[in-house]
Order: C-alpha cells, then sequence, then structure tokens
C-alpha cells in the first residue's frame, strides 16, 4: 500500500508539471526531456515525453544521459528542460 501511495504522488507529480513545461515554452519551442542511464528513468522519460506530445508542444526525449549530477547540470544550463528524480535522491546527490 505504500509503494501505491508513493507511485500516485510521483504520477501526479509528473502530470502537474507538463502544463509548467508546455507553458513556458513558446508555441514553435521544443521541450527537451533528460532521463538517467537506467530502465527505469528512460521509461518514466517517455512517459513525460508522450504527456508532453499531447499538448501539441515539440518535444524530444534525450534518453540515458548519466546520473543524477549529469542530468542536474544539463537542467541548469539549459540542456534539457525536464528530467524525473526521486527527491531524496537530488538532496543526497547534490551535497
Amino acid at each position: 500500500m505504500k509503494g501505491l501511495r508513493a507511485y500516485l504522488a510521483l504520477s501526479c507529480l509528473v502530470v502537474a508539471a507538463v502544463p509548467l513545461l508546455v507553458g513556458c515554452r513558446g508555441a514553435s519551442e521544443q521541450v527537451v526531456i533528460g532521463s538517467k542511464k537506467f530502465t527505469e528513468s528512460v521509461i518514466l522519460g517517455e512517459m513525460l515525453r508522450g504527456l508532453v506530445e499531447t499538448t501539441g508542444t515539440p518535444v524530444r526525449h534525450r534518453a540515458s544521459l548519466g546520473g543524477t549530477r549529469i542530468l542536474f547540470n544539463a537542467l541548469v544550463a539549459g540542456e534539457i528542460d525536464a528530467y524525473v528524480e526521486y527527491t531524496g535522491t537530488l538532496g543526497c546527490d547534490q551535497k
């Protein structure tokens, strides 16, 4: 039951993030989604790509870029617009 709640919470966060991603871009600008080098991250990246696509916004998924530090730095540098992350991982890796 606890795992289901965590999954639902993550799903809600991802769904809530899509309008923010799309709303911050111009109509013709492409949204770039990144993902880590493991299967679950790539699948979640594809799910996020699919959600953004439903809005009619151009989107690209850059799969298997690397670990948290690489993706976070790419996000800060503007090379990607979003990636799926676990809050505990982000807090531990950015120290």
